[in-house]
């Protein structure tokens, strides 16, 4: 038998330690509870409210436009269309074009 006398021969306390340990005592406070509405609490750029969709064809079109006017993003693109467009309308057209965007 290997394990015969193992426990005999076993020497208790050969390395003796520098230092005493000494126990402290820890108070363990609860973390306070997160609610969704700190979870929540993200950026919201108003730039990035909308998606749209559109065709395909659409949207190489509009990348063809970006690319031209050397725009980077989408909504760049879309308000060059949009500015253009408002510089073909009469005076009329420019007010109600306001008050209609004022109202939506």
């Amino acid at each position: 038998m290997a394990g015969n006398g193992y426990l005999q021969r076993r020497v208790s306390g050969a390395v003796k330690p520098e230092k005493q340990y000494e126990e402290k005592s820890i108070e363990l406070t609860p973390k306070p509870i997160e609610t969704k509405q700190k979870q929540n609490n993200k950026k919201v750029f108003a730039n990035q409210q909308k998606s749209i969709k559109i065709p395909q064809e659409t949207y190489v079109e509009l990348n063809v436009l970006k690319n031209m006017q050397r725009l980077k993003f989408d909504y760049e693109a879309i308000q060059f269309i949009v500015s253009q467009y408002y510089n073909t309308l009469s005076t009329e057209e420019k007010k109600r074009f306001n008050i209609l965007k004022d109202n939506l």
